[in-house]
């Protein structure tokens, strides 16, 4: 039997889905965020998207990821007010 290739962030939807935890660390530059995406069974997947807050967020939020917290520097302050408060 063939197996189905599933990717790490598929999986890591799939943690989510159980209730299992998932920690986000950004790298926040001016062009780009370089996104580092671990769950709590110590799935790893990474990827680079372009500077924009809210595109980030919604990116989780389409894959039903809920964002609990935030913490970022100066410049991903803004991503954090918006992930809390969804301004």
């Amino acid at each position: 039997m063939a197996r189905k290739s599933v990717s790490r962030w598929e999986e890591i939807v799939e943690e989510s889905k159980k209730g299992m935890k998932i920690w986000v660390g950004v790298d926040v530059h001016k062009e780009s965020y370089a996104v580092a995406v671990l769950s709590e069974n110590g799935v790893l997947h990474h990827f680079r998207t372009p500077s924009d807050n809210l595109g980030l967020i919604k990116q989780f939020q389409e894959r039903g990821i809920q964002i609990s917290g935030t913490s970022s520097g100066l410049r991903g302050a803004g991503a954090g007010n918006k992930a809390k408060w969804g301004k």
